[in-house]
């Protein structure tokens, strides 16, 4: 597998930077990004990004990988073992693959002494904004300079109107605290790569393309380390793991729930009152009010006996949470929901919604997302598909 940074190319005011792919087997591609140009005037050549972004698709091929540019040999030594955890993770999808780079170069540092962040107007993004700009993470606290919106993840290519209307609405929130907005584009999911597992090297892709500017990146964690997903693309594992010599990539916030971040960003009211968690209904611009994000974040306020943000659109949590009941829960969110029940009772919150959350939460059918049955039986027939693999037969159900 070979990827070849070509020449950017300005496209109105972004920059567009790609680089051309070539398989082994399959028919190549181009991966690009694509940039503000007064953002882009800072940004060295550099092939980091693409090799960030290309190497689940490596792995997923077990294709050995040659870069033909300039790479930081520190991101290289920590790309192998960012393929040890996925591949021991992972076995059945991902193989560690030897990466090369035509030239091995450490960096300056950014010309500026500051952090950039992922921000997508979320909870957990907000949060990381407000307790660095309020100076709450003690030795940890980076002077933040700006917030990086990325178009092509939750928001598809096809959707250039809904994202303009995002970036408005994110860029009112961080200008309430004095940060800029920097709105990047990229096709990186026709890699094809699977989003679960690949987003959080996404998200690094893209902030580094900040590291003529800045030191560090920051990405918003999505999990506190007593509830963490593992497998799951965005971690405290392996995010540190996507960083070079010169720019360090930090997975924020870990030590606080959903629910602490709610009470934390209470007293921020742009970001109280514009928050945007949903990526499911029918309008990605706005709260629909009906989904599992819009509920789940209305709760989170309401644990903490605040005032649920008009801006989620849920009508009541009543109504909320009755929706919930009907719904199949992933194991990572009835996880997620039975923490608020417990927080809210902690916090000697007596409601019947609350009430209802529990029961939710505590019916068998939805405490794992499946029947055992049917767990058991898509356990079977994953082993039957890996032994088969194997060139093996499979072995007989009382073994």
């Amino acid at each position: 597998m070979h990827v070849w940074p070509l020449s950017p190319r300005v496209l109105g005011d972004v920059v567009e930077h790609r680089a051309k792919i070539e398989f082994v087997v399959e028919s190549g591609m181009e991966l690009w990004y694509r940039i503000p140009h007064l953002v882009a005037e800072s940004t060295e050549t550099t092939a980091e990004p693409f090799l960030i972004g290309t190497v689940f698709a490596a792995m997923r091929r077990g294709e050995p990988l040659h870069i033909h540019g300039c790479v930081s040999p520190r991101l290289l030594a920590n790309l192998e073992e960012f393929q040890t955890v996925w591949s021991r993770w992972r076995p059945d999808l991902y193989h560690r693959v030897e990466m090369y780079a035509s030239e091995e170069i450490e960096g300056p540092a950014g010309s500026r002494d500051g952090a950039c962040l992922t921000f997508s107007g979320g909870l957990d993004s907000c949060f990381t904004a407000w307790r660095h700009i309020q100076g709450r993470c003690g030795r940890r606290t980076e002077k933040l300079a700006a917030g990086v919106l990325v178009h092509g993840f939750d928001i598809p290519l096809r959707e250039p109107e809904t994202f303009v209307r995002v970036v408005a609405q994110a860029r009112g929130i961080l200008a309430s605290i004095g940060l800029p907005l920097v709105p990047i584009t990229t096709n990186f999911r026709e890699l094809g790569d699977p989003w679960e597992d690949a987003h959080g090297a996404a998200l690094a892709s893209c902030l580094h393309w900040m590291a003529g500017e800045y030191t560090t990146g920051l990405i918003a964690g999505s999990h506190a380390y007593e509830a963490l997903r593992l497998p799951w693309g965005s971690n405290p594992v392996t995010d540190p793991l996507l960083s070079s010599g010169r720019f360090s990539i930090r997975y924020d916030a870990a030590e606080f729930s959903r629910a602490e971040k709610a009470a934390g960003i209470s007293d921020w009211e742009a970001a109280r009152e514009g928050i945007r968690v949903c990526w499911e209904g029918r309008h990605k611009y706005r709260n629909c009010g009906r989904c599992i994000p819009c509920v789940a974040t209305a709760v989170c306020f309401a644990v903490n006996d605040l005032p649920v943000p008009k801006h989620l659109a849920v009508p009541s949590l009543e109504e909320g949470v009755r929706r919930l009941s009907t719904l199949r829960l992933s194991p990572v969110v009835v996880t997620r929901l039975g923490e608020m029940v417990e927080h809210g009772r902690a916090q000697g919150l007596t409601a019947p919604w609350l009430d209802a959350l529990a029961e939710c939460v505590e019916q068998p059918r939805l405490s794992n997302g499946r029947s055992r049955e049917e767990r058991t039986a898509r356990a079977v027939r994953k082993l039957v598909r890996r032994v088969r693999r194997l060139g093996k037969p499979p072995a007989s159900p009382s073994s």
